[in-house]
């Protein structure tokens, strides 16, 4: 790999592995995907800049980013329809912006304290993950674990709602890191450049972890998401 062709070649392998990262299917892990999507340089920059408000926590209408474009739509209808449509045609698949995973934990936000009450679970895990194989995880001295995976189990809208926040905030902290790379390398000195590329070395040999997402809730409910225990923001 050439110096000169290292920051086209290292973002796009690091929107193939974005990709992967995201899911739409509650029995996907998180870091698994069947669709690829490649994303300009542009388009990274754009996903990792702060984006227009147009988020409503408790359901209704919400703008949305997609492979398709920004969507208006009542995001219970959005997180329950992710099927494709009999002509063989997928759904718009979400984009790992900030709008998206402000939108999902807005939701969460509002609804999951109702879903809990609603299945006569006490309290929230104080926080949730996903294994490798896109299996929920909650602290191992949760007590209600059992009742809230089969809770989850009958709840698509919920399972759903948990599993792509996690999913898109690992993909966007992936795009995140590769923006930072160009944004480096192309900022570098000649005498600098060895340094970017000895910092971001695990990025680009393409053996770097996933980034580690989780969901963790406040005793009022509100919702926080972290990756590798750092806040998710832009």
């Amino acid at each position: 790999m050439s110096i000169q062709n290292i920051s086209s070649t290292a973002i796009r392998e690091i929107t193939g592995n974005a990709a992967r990262l995201m899911r739409q299917d509650p029995a996907t892990s998180p870091a698994k995907h069947a669709d690829n999507v490649t994303l300009s340089a542009a388009a990274l920059r754009a996903l990792s800049s702060e984006q227009e408000a147009g988020v409503s926590g408790a359901g209704g209408k919400v703008s949305l980013d997609t492979n398709q474009g920004v969507v208006n739509e009542d995001i219970e209808s959005f997180l329950a329809d992710n099927k494709a449509k009999s002509n063989g045609e997928l759904p718009p698949l979400l984009m790992p912006s900030q709008r998206n995973i402000d939108a999902l934990s807005g939701y969460l936000s509002a609804k999951f304290p109702g879903f809990l009450s609603a299945n006569g679970i006490p309290y929230a895990p104080e926080q949730i993950t996903y294994d490798s194989a896109g299996q929920v995880q909650f602290p191992a001295d949760y007590p209600y674990a059992k009742e809230l995976k089969h809770a989850l189990q009958e709840s698509p809208v919920m399972a759903n709602a948990l599993s792509w926040s996690v999913g898109l905030s690992q993909s966007k902290a992936l795009l995140d890191e590769g923006v930072r790379f160009q944004q480096e390398y192309l900022n570098a000195s000649p005498q600098q450049l060895g340094a970017v590329l000895a910092r971001h070395a695990q990025l680009l040999s393409g053996n770097a972890p996933a980034p580690q997402a989780a969901i963790s809730f406040s005793p009022t409910g509100e919702v926080r998401l972290t990756v590798d225990g750092k806040p998710q923001s832009v």
